[in-house]
């Protein structure tokens, strides 16, 4: 049901922008909860959703050569300087989960609900951005690291800008 309804305002966001996609261009995977991540397959580039209770915590997206971000650095806390990972464990949210560099990727694995779209590469970089854009819900106002100071989250926003650590929920 997710992928049905996501694809269809995808779809709908594309034919605004006049761009025409083939069937099989597109792919929506509900990964679940919990969830088991995969590879990004050859020749797709990929955008990432986790969700908590609801909530989208990250929306990210990765070109066809990306691979490891898409598949692993977000649950290592230690795998680049930014990652949800690292996120969640200095978010003062999810201090009662107590939680590690070392337990942050398996808690994220049994706890979070992630959905991957896959966008064929011949659709072009416009395509990938357009559709990470889309918002998959209402905007609720605050980020998951909103508490922070706000040097340190500028950096970590800004280490990245194809990236959002994003706070809102579906209608």
């Amino acid at each position: 049901m997710i992928e049905e309804n996501l694809k269809t305002k995808i779809i709908d966001v594309l034919r605004l922008a006049s761009i025409e996609i083939e069937k099989g261009q597109i792919e929506i995977i509900d990964r679940g909860l919990p969830h088991q991540p995969k590879s990004l397959p050859v020749g797709m580039n990929g955008i990432y959703m986790f969700k908590f209770e609801g909530e989208y915590l990250k929306i990210g997206k990765v070109g066809s050569k990306s691979n490891a971000r898409f598949l692993s650095q977000h649950y290592n806390a230690m795998s680049s300087q930014s990652n949800l990972a690292k996120s969640i464990i200095r978010s003062e949210r999810f201090t009662n989960y107590n939680l590690t560099t070392e337990s942050t990727g398996e808690w994220m694995r049994d706890n979070l609900h992630r959905i991957d779209i896959l966008i064929d590469v011949q659709l072009g970089v416009f395509t990938l951005n357009l559709i990470e854009a889309c918002p998959m819900g209402q905007p609720r106002g605050t980020s998951l690291l909103a508490n922070y100071e706000q040097k340190e989250f500028r950096s970590l926003q800004g280490s990245s800008p194809s990236e959002h650590i994003v706070g809102w929920r579906q209608p």
